[in-house]
Parts: C-alpha cells; sequence; structure tokens
C-alpha cells in the first residue's frame, strides 16, 4: 500500500461463532475476517479458530486489519461486535489503569489481543470507530460477513 497523503482508509471487520453444529468439537468453531479498503486498492484476508469466542475473532479481524496497514494514517474501523466497539470505545483505557482488570477485579478476557490492538491504535494518526448497521447491511459489511461464512463451511466441509 503507498501512502495515501491523508485520506482515510477504512477497515471492515467480522468475527463470529457459527451456529450450525451445537455439540462436539466444532461447537466454538470461529472465524474472522476484514476487508481494507484505500483510495489506491483493496486487501482482505479472513480465518477460523477452533475452541473460540466472538469477541476473540472480533478483536483478531481488527488487530489482523490494522497490521495490514503499514503507515500511519487516519482509519475508519467498522467493526459488527457491540462488545468490542464498547470495549475500545468506553472501556479500553480504564482497563489499562486498573491493571488489565475489569471494575469488579476480574481480569480481561483476550488481554493479548486487547493489548495489540492498543499498541496498533497509537501508531495512527487518527481512528474513528463505527457499529455495523445490521439492518441494512453495506456491501463492505457483507463481504467480510461472507468471508467469515465461507471459512466455517470450508473447515466444516473439511476443505
Amino acid at each position: 500500500m503507498a501512502e495515501l497523503n491523508g485520506e482515510p482508509i477504512f477497515l471492515t471487520t467480522s468475527g463470529f461463532l457459527q451456529n450450525q453444529l451445537s455439540t462436539g468439537y466444532l461447537k466454538r468453531l470461529g472465524a474472522w475476517s476484514y476487508l481494507v479498503n484505500h483510495p489506491t486498492g483493496q486487501n482482505h484476508s479472513s480465518g477460523s479458530s477452533i475452541n473460540t469466542s466472538n469477541d476473540k475473532m472480533a478483536l483478531t479481524a481488527i488487530v489482523r486489519g490494522l497490521q495490514k496497514i503499514q503507515f500511519q494514517s487516519h482509519v475508519e474501523i467498522t467493526v459488527s461486535n457491540e462488545m468490542v466497539m464498547n470495549g475500545v470505545t468506553l472501556w479500553l483505557y480504564a482497563w489499562k489503569k486498573n491493571n488489565w482488570k475489569t471494575y469488579t477485579g476480574s481480569p480481561i478476557e483476550n488481554r493479548e489481543l486487547w493489548q495489540e490492538l492498543e499498541k496498533l491504535l497509537d501508531f495512527h494518526t487518527k481512528v474513528t470507530w463505527k457499529l455495523a448497521d445490521v439492518t441494512k447491511l453495506r456491501p463492505e459489511t457483507h463481504f467480510v460477513k461472507k468471508l467469515c461464512e465461507l471459512e466455517i463451511a470450508s473447515v466444516i466441509s473439511g476443505l
């Protein structure tokens, strides 16, 4: 990706657990995906994981997408996970100040991903956040959702 002279980069992410199988080792099968849109093009990636959570997959998508943006930028991030949205916009700095514990004293789940995300956010000049509107999926949101569904299907079918 070439430097974009201050133009924003759009990162659209998705991460979730499959809901087709309620038993067995694939019960907690999850997938993540991202799409990076910038004035000179696009790139995307996706992956899957067994024994995971919705939040971990959503965080993984954001971290992997931000890792792809190798220069300081204004990044607009769209997420589909409300807990992750609240975590990054409301709770992240309180967790850090509280030694990575919740207000009740419990350890933060997925701490390593939150810490990596914090480093990546600090690298960029400006980061804005949007929660995807599930009633009106934009093409980018639909695309990353479908990438996750394909990842899940490929694991289930054994591809």
